[in-house]
């Protein structure tokens, strides 16, 4: 998994997408070492056109300035490395790097017993609103994927 499945997946949330949203468990890495087959081909399927309609969803995002008035009610959870943590991060966020929401090689999602240990584990209260931040969005994006299937209230980048 490289980021940008969970950007796009995020985006599909905020725009209200209706229907499933998934992510292929492991990405093309896995479904290699497991010597299922791929196609090379330069065959193009057809694309016509379609109407897209869509309602943002505001919960699943949140502006600085927003963090700032609420802070007392929020949990606020910095997904960045080390060097960047350590670098300056959000008053009384809490340090999970995003690789932890994975294991192994491939990447692959935690489980939600895995996810309740380590927040757990993190003095994560999930009674209140969860905010993750990073520095761009992507690594955001995939612990918000994993976050997402508990129903915390806020995720976002800053």
């Amino acid at each position: 998994m490289g980021g940008g499945e969970g950007w796009t997946c995020w985006t599909l949330i905020w725009l209200g997408h209706q229907g499933p949203i998934r992510l292929l468990k492991g990405g093309i890495s896995l479904w290699k070492d497991l010597n299922f087959p791929l196609v090379k081909s330069d065959n193009t399927r057809s694309v016509r056109p379609v109407s897209y309609e869509f309602q943002i969803r505001s919960e699943v995002k949140i502006g600085t300035e927003d963090i700032k008035r609420e802070e007392q009610r929020l949990v606020l959870i910095d997904t960045r490395s080390h060097l960047e943590w350590f670098g300056g991060h959000l008053p009384d966020a809490t340090h999970i790097k995003w690789t932890r929401f994975f294991s192994g090689k491939h990447r692959i999602p935690i489980d939600s017993g895995q996810m309740r240990k380590l927040l757990k584990e993190n003095d994560i209260d999930i009674s209140r609103p969860v905010v993750y931040y990073c520095e761009g969005g992507y690594q955001v994006c995939i612990c918000m994927d994993r976050s997402s299937a508990f129903r915390f209230a806020c995720c976002t980048q800053l």
